[in-house]
């Protein structure tokens, strides 16, 4: 997979799906009970993704990784040499840096100019071309 495969992939699955994923709930692996998170998590309950999640597969996800940042669960033992969040890994935190910020959406859940102009800025960083969206929602 390209890096331009991995960036229009990742933009529209977080244009369909909307901003951040913030304020879940989740259940801890051991007894101490569910806690809540205020940042975005790599999968909610619900199923949804963010930028970094939509790479983890359900064979490699744990509920563990949603404290820790992108690096930190490349580390994991479960992660598989060949996911392409190793390559990419660069890339797909500008996506969640995008995906996470309120900046870059509306009230309603669709993409501010502000979050154009970084998609913009992540295309042109990288070497890859952005098509503006003529409708996000």
């Amino acid at each position: 997979m390209t890096a331009q495969e991995v960036f229009d992939t990742t933009v529209q699955h977080i244009l369909k799906q909307g901003r951040a994923l913030d304020k879940e709930m989740h259940d801890n692996d051991d007894d101490t009970g569910a806690h809540e998170v205020n940042y975005c998590v790599y999968r909610s309950k619900e199923g949804k993704k963010c930028a970094a999640g939509l790479w983890i597969t359900d064979a490699e996800y744990n509920v563990g990784m949603e404290t820790r940042n992108l690096e930190s669960v490349l580390h994991d033992d479960t992660i598989q040499a060949d996911n392409i969040l190793y390559k990419y890994t660069k890339l797909v935190c500008q996506l969640q840096r995008w995906h996470d910020l309120d900046a870059n959406w509306t009230d309603d859940f669709h993409m501010s100019d502000a979050g154009e102009k970084y998609l913009d800025s992540v295309a042109y960083y990288n070497g890859l071309k952005y098509k503006r969206e003529v409708n996000n929602g």
